[in-house]
């Protein structure tokens, strides 16, 4: 068996790596110079525990979100190994309810109390979160702790985290790297994909040539363009979709007491 995996973001790294231990050959095809050098490295890193969702009295968002971040170090360790252990860790978050919040202190805290409930029945016994435990409680802080912090109606402390996403990137580029059986074509750009009866032939530019090459199966993990690729191949997204942009700024400090790790909940902006 053979498969394309195009994208190599951390979702399409990830399948590739998986498929590589289970013996099969893959070919990662990536546009751009190297793996994982997009949205999987300028991003915040957060292990969401559903606590920023508020808003959604559903929690179908905040359910979702924490089956994630519960299973990612386990996962994780799949495909780097002890590496996981290697990855920097934040201080725990704090939120911090805006002064113009969209919902109120007490609806806040009741959020963040029903998704510490779901935390404890998806975690379960065990809990892998990067060395942190995610089942601990989220505590409010006194009015005089909030005041010495922040200038907000209050503020909450979380067991959230988050991640250095640029290590975690060396390392899983390292894995790829290691992985027998995966071959990483870089400088590729994916323009369609043919469905037939044979396979799948994906048209891959590369060097001002256009290529064709025919897999049993394809994984679409394209970060940019995903849908127009899908479209290619005669699929179409279910339900009408939602595109955000949003503006990432990393900054170092290098001298000086660090500031607390904090998200603001929930600003009308």
């Amino acid at each position: 068996m053979n498969v394309a995996v195009l994208g190599a973001g951390l979702q399409g790294a990830c399948v590739a790596l998986e498929l590589a231990r289970a013996g099969v050959g893959v070919d990662l095809i990536e546009q751009r110079d190297a793996c994982l050098t997009q949205a999987s490295v300028a991003n915040e890193g957060k292990l969401h525990l559903g606590f920023v969702y508020a808003n959604d009295p559903s929690m179908e968002t905040a359910r979702t979100m924490i089956r994630g971040a519960t299973s990612f170090a386990p996962l994780l360790r799949r495909w780097i190994g002890d590496a996981v252990d290697q990855i920097p860790v934040s201080s725990p978050f704090h939120y911090v309810v805006h002064p113009q919040s969209m919902v109120d202190v007490d609806v806040v805290e009741a959020h963040l109390d029903a998704c510490h409930r779901t935390v404890i029945e998806t975690a379960g016994g065990v809990a892998d979160y990067f060395g942190s435990d995610p089942r601990t409680a989220p505590r409010r802080l006194s009015d005089a702790e909030c005041a010495a912090l922040f200038d907000a109606t209050a503020a909450f402390h979380t067991p959230e985290i988050a991640i250095d996403s640029e290590v975690l990137a060396a390392h899983v580029r390292a894995a790829l790297a290691a992985a027998p059986g995966v071959n990483v074509r870089l400088r590729s750009r994916v323009v369609g994909v043919e469905r037939h009866a044979d396979g799948v032939t994906v048209l891959v530019e590369h060097g001002g040539t256009t290529h064709r090459a025919t897999y049993d199966h394809v994984v679409n993990a394209l970060w940019d363009g995903r849908l127009a690729i899908d479209r290619t191949a005669g699929l179409a997204p279910p339900r009408p979709w939602l595109y955000r942009l949003k503006n990432y700024v990393r900054v170092r400090p290098h001298n000086g007491a660090r500031p607390p790790s904090t998200t603001i909940v929930l600003g009308p902006f």
